[in-house]
């Protein structure tokens, strides 16, 4: 085996405790979010993560073998964040804009592991691993801009209430 398809199956295994991770953690958010809109994009984003997650064990399929979980430091890292955001700010009229943001740090970490993965497929010619990859790399993509067009508008709301308060 070699050195790239050994660093492609151990990044491979961090995105199945990633998308593991994020499963459990979506709900979690949509449930502390106050806005509809960003309660749906969580909904709607664990739907699209169990797709993935089924995507990347097929692409350990294609090589012969069992998904193999790699825990994955970063993303326990940024969940914890999440996590302690949601806590501080849940009875604050800025809890959506806490989420919003330790939400985007969750998609470009997500972004770039399915990007490096997606070089590394076609590097490796796995052209059915590099199409799954792909469409997860998409998906990861647009959360990302839905997450930065409600920004905006979160913090317009945030404004507003704040200066009612």
């Amino acid at each position: 085996m070699s050195g790239l398809t050994e660093l492609f199956l151990e990044q491979l295994g961090n995105m199945v405790h990633v998308e593991n991770l994020l499963i459990k953690a979506l709900p979690r958010m949509a449930e502390v979010s106050r806005s509809d809109e960003l309660r749906e994009i969580f909904e709607e984003h664990c739907e699209e993560t169990k797709k993935q997650l089924t995507r990347v064990q097929r692409v350990f399929k294609e090589f012969g073998l069992d998904a193999r979980e790699k825990k994955c430091d970063s993303m326990l890292a940024l969940l914890t964040e999440a996590r302690r955001v949601g806590d501080r700010w849940k009875n604050s009229p800025i809890i959506d804009s806490a989420l919003i943001c330790a939400a985007q740090k969750v998609e470009h970490h997500e972004i770039i592991s399915y990007a490096s993965l997606c070089a590394w497929a076609d590097e490796l010619g796995e052209t059915d691993a590099a199409k799954w990859l792909k469409e997860s790399l998409e998906e990861e993509k647009t959360a990302d801009k839905k997450l930065a067009r409600l920004i905006e508008k979160s913090a317009q709301i945030n404004a507003d209430e704040l200066a009612v308060i």
